[in-house]
């Protein structure tokens, strides 16, 4: 089963959102830019932790075994964050979602070869006597 820290996804997920929205002001007004900033607030959660469940379906079938290595763990929260993120500023800060999208992409290989590596026994000769 593959799990993830909700709370530190959050955390990531609210201060990257902040990042985005703090660099826009000034370009928007603080009306189009409050739901950036709000990312993790009140209703919004409700989004936030649909599109979390969405994440964790797309890891299990990326990754069927579901036991991760450290690396895979580290891999999955970044895919968790850039699929929130993504699907976040493409209704609040469309400009915003495409590096997220192109993370989103760059993952699902790391994972696999993370997972190849994790599996290989690594060998090393040993120099004759």
């Amino acid at each position: 089963m593959i799990k993830i820290n909700r709370e530190k996804v959050l955390r990531d997920v609210a201060n990257l959102a902040y990042v985005a929205a703090d660099i826009k002001t000034g370009r928007y007004t603080p009306h189009e830019l409050h739901q950036t900033f709000d990312i993790c607030e009140g209703e919004n959660l409700e989004r936030i932790d649909h599109i979390i469940a969405i994440a964790l379906e797309e890891l299990r079938t990326l990754l069927p075994n579901g036991v991760l290595t450290p690396l895979q763990a580290l891999y999955a929260h970044e895919y968790v964050v850039a699929r929130i993120l993504a699907d976040w500023f493409s209704i609040t800060l469309p400009e915003a979602s495409k590096p997220w999208q192109d993370k989103l992409a760059l993952l699902p290989p790391l994972l696999r070869e993370s997972q190849t590596a994790a599996t290989s026994v690594p060998s090393r000769s040993l120099p004759p006597i």
